[in-house]
This record gives C-alpha cells, structure tokens and sequence, in this order.
C-alpha cells in the first residue's frame, strides 16, 4: 500500500479500537446514584424560541417535578418568537408566584439568552438547571441529577434524553439510533469508566461556581453544551452521564430537519475545538470526522489503493455499536427499521459531514 492508504488504515483501525472500547466499557456495571431527600436551591432555566406548539409539554413536566417549590425557581426565556411562544409563557407563569419570563426582544441565541435569564432571576442558587423545549423530564429526574451534583468536583451531570417519536419517520427512526449510540453507549461507557461526558444541552444541572469560573455560557455559540463542557473540563471539573435522570426528547424527522440540525452540530463542534485540552477532548470536537475518513477509505478501495477487506472489517466496529445501541434502547423490535434507516441515511449522514466540513455559514441555533 501507498503511504496515504497506510495512514488512512491506521485511522480506521484507531477509530475502531476507540469504538469496541466503548461497547467493552458500557458492559460493565453502572455506578449507583441514589436521589436522596437533599433538595439544594435550584434554577432552572428554560429557553424557548417559537415553540407554541411543543412548549406545553415542557411546562407540564415542571410543574409535575418531584421537587420542594421553595427550592427551585424556573425562569422562562423567549428569544424574539414570532408565534404565540410569549403569551403562552406569561400564561403559565401568572399563576405560579416562582416563575419569571424574560423575553429578548431581538433574536440573541441560546447561550446569551440563558445570561441574561440567569441575571434577571437574582438568584444566587448553587445549581442551575436547563430543559429545552422539547424535552420531558420524569418528575424524579432533577433529584437524580442533583444527587450526581453531590461530589464537590462535578460541574455538569446530564440525564438521559430519551427519543419520543422514533417511529414517526426513517429519518427520526435514525436520529433515535444516533441519540442511543452518542448517549447509552458513548456517554454510559465514559461515566462506567469515571470519565467525562459532555452535556447535550438540556435535562442537565450545572453547579454555578463551575459555569462562573469558566466564564458562563459562551455567547453566539452553536453548541453552548459542548463548549461548556470541554471548558469545565478543561479546569479539572468532571462532568457527568446519569441515565436514571430520564427526559423525553423529540428528534428530527425530516431529511431538511436533519441536514440543517447535522449542519449546525459540524459548527458547533469546529467552534468548541479551542476548549479542547485533551486527547479525548479532541476527538469529541472532531464530530462526524468518522464518516469522512469512511468516505476516503472507500475512496481508496474502489481505486485499489486499499484492500477491501480493512474497509469490511472496519465496519464491524459500528455494526457492533448499533447492536449495542439497540440493546441498551430495549429496541430490538425496531431492528429491521433501524437498519433500514442506517442503510437509507447513512449516505445522507456522510453527505452532510462532507458538505459541513467544507463550510456553510448560515443556520439558525434552534
């Protein structure tokens, strides 16, 4: 083989030795976190741009949280909805004397949004808490994720979000796979082996004087929980996967949802690369860069610069995932749809790393 085939080999095999480590470590028994009677003072923030029509969900699971309300206090965010987001918001919060709406009256961003919740609160509580829109947390979930908090060196504790409407398409058949593989494989298999999980974003408690030193929430980031994240653990903070704490989530379903969401993930991820401090960190910002060596290898393959056989046998690798994923899901009656759905969007999930890599400068955070 050609130098570049041999270069290109041997990152096939390291990303295949990093996935089966993965598998290998997600069997091992899980650490048990028991949700105590401890009930710490809480924030929670919920930010919320033009979801009129999912939002209720979320404000229906807060108001059912196993959790004292003189101990938490919600804030409410609206990014400049164009729909009927602020009146629903102000709907809910009228009757419940620990809620607050703040509404940005031009479009600021998720991150920068939370800011400026977080200051117009007041509160000084010592964990802050944040759901989006389309999550449902269990009532059990936050106690699950501050018990996780107890450990005076975790930053973040992320909960489980758990896909809700996999069935709806092959697309969200798909995204569900990813959120199963990313989460109980990935994540379970890092917090098996006491290291760091990145947060995804929502159904997650970070304890503030973690979010203070590294400076908050980034403004004008794609990925505000990647980049917090690496940022905390760039300072020696632990940040951690807890499975118990369950919230429903709802994933993409069209191949324009998915592609614009993949899009916007690749540049999230590209802008978080200056946190990274650690070889592990790295390959987290490194994204989808799998599917792109993928597409060189078979590049190679079909110009004969590559035996076929490394390109079959590097694919065991995320066969096993998937398997594992399946399991661990309780999904095994959606096999056949899920690797449907591998086999129909696998060359859209490349096509789209491909076409992130080379640049797009225009998506939208929600």
């Amino acid at each position: 083989m050609k130098p570049a085939a041999w270069i290109v080999a041997l990152l096939l095999a390291a990303v295949a030795v990093r996935r089966f480590w993965w598998i290998a470590a997600g069997w091992r028994r899980p650490p048990v976190i028991e949700a105590g009677q401890s009930a710490p003072h809480t924030l929670i923030l919920a930010p919320m741009r033009n979801e009129q029509e999912r939002g209720s969900v979320l404000l229906e699971s807060l108001s059912r949280l196993d959790y004292p309300k003189q101990r938490h206090f919600i804030v409410l965010g609206d990014d400049a909805s164009s729909d009927g987001t602020a009146a629903m918001l102000h709907a809910w919060a009228s009757a419940r004397p620990n809620v607050l709406v703040v509404r940005a009256e031009q479009q600021v961003g998720k991150a920068e949004l939370m800011t400026r919740m977080m200051n117009a609160s007041g509160k000084d509580a010592p964990f802050v808490a944040v759901y989006d829109a389309k999550h449902g947390p269990t009532p059990d979930s936050l106690r699950q994720l501050i018990a996780a908090m107890q450990d005076e060196a975790t930053g973040c504790a992320s909960g489980y979000l758990e896909p809700q409407n996999a069935h709806v398409s092959l697309v969200s058949q798909y995204s569900a796979l990813e959120s199963w593989v990313t989460q109980l494989v990935h994540h379970g298999g890092k917090e098996r082996q006491g290291q760091s999980a990145p947060s995804l974003g929502g159904n997650c408690v970070y304890r503030r004087a973690a979010l203070e030193q590294i400076g908050g929430f980034p403004a004008g980031a794609l990925s505000e929980d990647t980049e917090v994240s690496l940022a905390m653990q760039a300072h020696g903070w632990r940040t951690r996967f807890v499975a118990q704490a369950r919230a429903t989530n709802l994933v993409v379903e069209t191949v324009g949802g998915f592609w614009l969401q993949r899009l916007r993930w690749s540049r999230g991820l590209a802008a978080a690369r200056h946190r990274a401090k650690s070889m592990e960190a790295w390959a987290v910002t490194l994204g989808y860069a799998d599917r792109l060596l993928f597409l060189a290898a078979a590049a190679m393959a079909v110009a004969g610069y590559l035996p076929v056989w490394m390109l079959l046998l590097y694919a065991a690798a995320p066969l096993g995932t998937i398997l594992s994923a399946v399991h661990k899901a309780n999904a095994w009656r959606d096999a056949p749809r899920v690797l449907l759905s591998v086999v129909l969007l696998a060359p859209v999930d490349i096509a789209v790393s491909l076409w992130a890599t080379i640049g797009v400068r225009r998506v939208n955070w929600r």
